[in-house]
Parts: C-alpha cells; structure tokens; sequence
C-alpha cells in the first residue's frame, strides 16, 4: 500500500484532517489550497501545513504556472500509480474469494440410482407390568369451610415470579438503555445547530450535553465527514455548524415565519 495512504509524513497514524483533506486531493486534483479546505472542511491553516509536507515528502506535486497566482495541488503520478495498482489487487482478490466461495453443483445425477433408506428398529413392545407414573404434581382443590363469614378460599397457587414482570402490577419492566448507536451524534449536531457560527471544543459541548468529551469528538468528525460541521481550529479542536447547513437553516427560518 502507498505509504501516505496510512500514516502521515512522520509515519505515524494519519489524522482525521489529513485523511479528510487526501480524499479531496484525490477527488479534486488541480484544486487550490483553499478549494482543498472548503471541500475537506479542515481549516485552511491545517490545510497548508499538511500539504507543504506532503510536497516535502513527494507525495504531492504542486502548480505555480496558473494566472490566478493560486498554488493548484495533485497527488505524485508515483503515488497514484501505487494507489490504483492497490485498489485493482484489491479487486482480483475480492473476485477470487467470491469465485472460490460458490457452490459447485453437479447437474449430472445417474437416475438408476437410489439412496438407500436405512429400515428403523421396531419401537419396543409395552410391558403391561410397568405402571406410568406422571411427573406432574396436581394442585387439588381444598374444600375450606366458612368460619366467622369470610368465604372458603377455593384453591390455592404457587406465586412464581416472572422475570421482567413486575410481581404488583403485572406490568412489564422497562429496562434502561443507554445512549443508542448514533445518538451522541444527534445531540452534538443540535447542539451546533442550536448555535450557529459559534465556535466550539468538544469539553465545552460536553459541559452542555452531559457526554464524554472524547465520544463528543468522534461524534464532531463524523459530523464533518458529513458535511454538517467545519473544524475551525486544529489545537484546540473547535467546531462550529457549517456554513451551507446555516444558511439552509436560515432560510428555512424564515420561510416558515413568512407562512
């Protein structure tokens, strides 16, 4: 695999700016810096440093002949050449694995032959001399006769307890869940909507929320990924709702104050 397509120039883990900021390279080639950031939504501060190193490491090359004056990035040729000679690997090994995990199915049977049926062994006689004894133990009913006019109690029960039923009531018990898969996420994308153009650490969304600071931040990538926030800072993270989703909001605002 290319070396960049995992970690970052000093070989560590590559972060969720740069891989954000790769995937836009890759989809826009001959973009400018600042096109780059918009449409990775990392800060254009991080956005010139991350790819000054990859032009240091070669992983990039960089286009200083246009009339804007604007610096224009695409990956290396190299690079690309090893990401695309990956990704067809990649496929002829998912084709050989499907290939080899269908079913061979032999069409040609000999109608002659028959599978032969194995006879069972005749169920073993009664012995009229063995008596069957139920394991079932009857409650009977106990005939209670009245005694200073409270009426006679007709039977009597075994009070088993159901598990997840309230003995009282009967009703079912609710069991509590917790915070259900996605809904973190839900909370911090009201949060950020519920202040629009306001900058934001996950400790400070945290103190809001009453959630983990270190879920809020996968939560805010995740957002990001997805178009519905911007990372405004690199350190401290900080995060506010992104512009397309606060002009939509906006006017979504007052179209419905006009109705």
């Amino acid at each position: 695999m290319s070396t960049n397509a995992t970690t970052s120039v000093d070989g560590t883990a590559r972060t969720a700016s740069e891989d954000a900021l790769w995937a836009a390279l890759t989809a826009n080639p001959g973009s400018t810096t600042n096109e780059l950031a918009q449409a990775s939504s990392v800060a254009k501060t991080s956005a010139r440093k991350i790819l000054a190193g990859w032009l240091d490491a070669g992983f990039v090359t960089r286009d200083d002949t246009g009339t804007d004056s604007a610096h224009r990035w695409s990956i290396a040729e190299t690079e690309a050449a090893e990401v695309q000679a990956e990704t067809d690997s990649v496929t002829a090994e998912s084709a050989a694995i499907e290939e080899s995990a269908s079913p061979v199915i032999d069409t040609e049977t000999d109608p002659d032959t028959e599978t032969a049926v194995p006879e069972s062994d005749p169920a073993p006689a009664a012995d009229p001399d063995i008596e069957t004894v139920s394991a079932d133990v009857a409650l009977t009913q106990t005939s209670v006769q009245p005694v200073g006019g409270v009426a006679p109690v007709a039977s009597i029960e075994a009070a088993v307890p159901t598990p997840g039923v309230c003995p009282t009531c009967g009703q079912k018990v609710k069991k509590s869940q917790g915070t259900q898969p996605g809904a973190l996420r839900g909370l911090v994308e009201d949060w950020l909507r519920d202040h629009p153009g306001q900058e934001a650490t996950p400790g400070q969304i945290s103190k809001e929320i009453n959630r983990s600071s270190g879920a809020i931040v996968n939560a805010l990538f995740s957002l990001v990924g997805k178009g519905v926030a911007i990372e405004t800072c690199e350190r401290p993270h900080k995060f506010q709702l992104h512009p397309d989703q606060k002009a939509a909001q906006e006017a979504e605002q007052k179209a419905s104050q006009t109705n």
